[in-house]
C-alpha cells in the first residue's frame, strides 16, 4: 500500500461528494490515488479477540450481571463529562470497575486490578488510549454475565442515544466507527468513511424487519439468532468491497498484468497477496467466507451482534456469547 492523505476520503464523505460522483467511482479513485491493496481485516484485531477470550475466564467482571454493568457505565460516562458520548480513559475505566465491584461486595486482589487494565487494553480497538461508547459497550458484553437476550437488550439501550426505543443510522454509524477503524490499516484510512457508510447501510438493511420504523431491540436480537455477529459481518463487508474494487481497478488500468494473472487460472481461489488479485472462495475461508476454520471454531460464528469471542458455556456465564 502507498501512503495516503486520509483527509481526502473524510472530506469526500463529509461533503456528500459520493452522492454526485458515486460510491464505486469514489472508492476506485481513492484506491488508485493511494495505491491501496486488499488486506486481512481479522488479522488486525485477532490479538485483541484472543486476549478478551482469555480474560473473560478470570476477570472479576464476570460477577456482574450485564444489565447492572451496562447501566452503571452508562451513568458513569454521563456523570464524567455530562454527555453520554463521553469516552473513558484507562484510569477512569478501572476506577469505575472498582466502584461497581465494591458496590456488589466483590473484593479485588492486585492481580484482579491488573486484569482490569488488561480488559481496557483489549477493548481499545483503535489504540487511542480512550474507550468510545461503541468500544466499551461491545467489549464489556464479553465480560459481564447474562443470557443472550439480556446482553442484546443491554447493549441496545447503551447505543440508543436518544432513548426513543429504536436505532437510527447515525447511532449505528457512531457505534461501528471504532471497529471499522480497527479493521482498516493506516494506509487505507482514506477509504474508511466510505466503508463505514457501506457497513451501516448493509447492517441497517439486514437488521430492519419492519420497513416502517428504525431498528428495534427485538430486530437486533432476531439478527443475532440468525447466526450473525459484527466481527464476521464487518470483515465480509470490508474485504469484499475493497477486493472487488481493487480487482476492477487492476483489470482496467493494468490489463497486461491482469491477463497474465487470469491465464494462471487460480487467481480467484487463493489468499490475497501483492502479486495477484486472488480472492478466497467462501468454502475456503469458513463462516461467511471470511474466517478460516481454526478462527471460526475458536471464536464461534453465532455470537451476538457486536461480538467478541465466545465465553465458555455453563457456570456463571450460562449460554452467553459475546458482541
Amino acid at each position: 500500500m502507498g501512503n495516503g492523505h486520509p483527509s481526502l476520503g473524510h472530506c469526500i464523505s463529509a461533503c456528500n461528494c459520493t452522492d454526485a460522483v458515486g460510491y464505486k467511482d469514489t472508492c476506485m479513485l481513492l484506491i488508485a490515488m493511494h495505491d491501496i491493496e486488499p488486506w486481512d481485516c481479522r488479522a488486525l484485531i485477532k490479538e485483541k479477540l484472543q486476549k478478551q477470550a482469555e480474560l473473560s475466564k478470570r476477570s472479576p467482571l464476570r460477577n456482574i450481571y450485564v444489565e447492572d454493568g451496562m447501566a452503571f457505565f452508562r451513568l458513569e460516562t454521563t456523570t464524567l463529562l455530562n454527555q453520554f458520548s463521553a469516552s473513558l480513559s484507562r484510569d477512569q475505566f478501572v476506577l469505575g470497575c472498582q466502584t461497581l465491584l465494591a458496590k456488589r461486595g466483590v473484593a479485588l486482589s492486585d492481580s484482579d486490578v491488573r486484569d482490569l487494565y488488561d480488559v481496557f487494553d483489549s477493548m481499545d480497538y483503535d489504540k487511542n488510549g480512550m474507550l468510545s461508547t461503541g468500544e466499551w459497550a461491545a467489549g464489556l458484553s464479553v465480560f459481564f454475565r447474562g443470557h443472550i437476550d439480556r446482553v442484546v437488550h443491554s447493549v441496545f439501550n447503551v447505543i440508543d442515544r436518544n432513548h426513543n426505543g429504536t436505532l437510527q443510522r447515525w447511532e449505528l454509524k457512531e457505534y461501528l466507527s471504532p471497529f471499522v477503524k480497527a479493521m482498516t490499516p493506516p494506509d487505507a484510512d482514506p477509504l474508511r468513511p466510505m466503508l463505514l457508510d457501506k457497513a451501516v447501510d448493509e447492517l441497517y438493511t439486514q437488521m430492519k424487519l419492519n420497513k416502517l420504523s428504525d431498528i428495534t431491540s427485538e430486530e437486533m436480537l432476531a439478527w443475532t439468532r440468525r447466526g450473525y455477529n459484527i466481527i464476521d459481518f464487518l470483515c465480509k463487508i470490508i474485504e469484499k468491497e475493497v477486493y472487488q474494487l481493487w480487482l476492477e481497478h487492476s483489470k482496467k488500468n493494468h490489463p497486461h498484468k491482469w491477463n497474465q494473472w487470469h491465464k494462471q487460472g487460480d487467481w480467484h481461489t487463493h489468499a490475497y497477496n501483492k502479486d495477484r488479485p486472488m480472492m478466497p472462495t467462501y468454502s475456503q475461508r469458513g463462516a461467511y467466507g471470511y474466517a478460516n476454520p481454526q478462527v471460526t471454531q475458536q471464536f464461534g460464528t453465532q455470537g451476538l451482534p457486536f461480538m467478541q469471542p465466545q465465553t465458555q458455556s455453563g457456570g456463571i456465564f450460562g449460554q452467553s456469547s459475546m458482541f
